[in-house]
């Protein structure tokens, strides 16, 4: 497994990569309707608008030659969030998601991590607590086809 960082030639790869993780990592989650809202070219667009802005980085995660998930990091005063962590579903329960947590967690160690996920996510939330991610008790309301509450982790 290979962490690279994204450049403006994966914009299309990060679309669609994107994309199609986010759609199956929310399927059951958010309405139908909402998860077909999302497209290869809006994560391409997402993409290529933080490019100009050092705060935001994106990783493409590679298991030999196929791209299996992808990585959004925003960083500001010494804090990290990990805006997005999604692995295309064939690949999921393979150990690339901890593998990547533990690349994170390096590379960004001497800045505060976090992140934010859905409530009733059971399946991230044991993820997160498996990688070393602890509950904060910080929660926020986010809109996506209805209202649903987050819950702040860090490590």
């Amino acid at each position: 497994m290979k962490l690279i960082h994204a450049t403006e030639g994966h914009a299309a790869l990060i679309g669609k990569i994107h994309s199609i993780a986010w759609q199956q990592a929310y399927e059951g989650l958010f309405p139908a309707d909402y998860i077909n809202t999302e497209t290869s070219d809006k994560r391409k667009r997402e993409f290529a608008e933080t490019l100009p802005d050092e705060r935001y980085q994106y990783f493409l995660i590679f298991e030999e030659d196929a791209c299996v998930g992808v990585v959004k990091i925003v960083t500001e005063n010494k804090e990290c969030e990990i805006a997005s962590i999604y692995i295309l579903k064939k690949y999921c329960g393979r150990g690339f998601g901890q593998e990547v947590m533990s690349q994170l967690v390096e590379m960004y160690k001497d800045y505060r991590i976090f992140l934010w996920t859905l409530e009733e996510n059971d399946r991230a939330r044991n993820f997160y607590e498996k990688t070393g991610f602890k509950v904060t008790g910080d929660v926020r309301t986010i809109s996506r086809g209805r209202d649903y509450k987050q819950v702040k982790y860090e490590f």
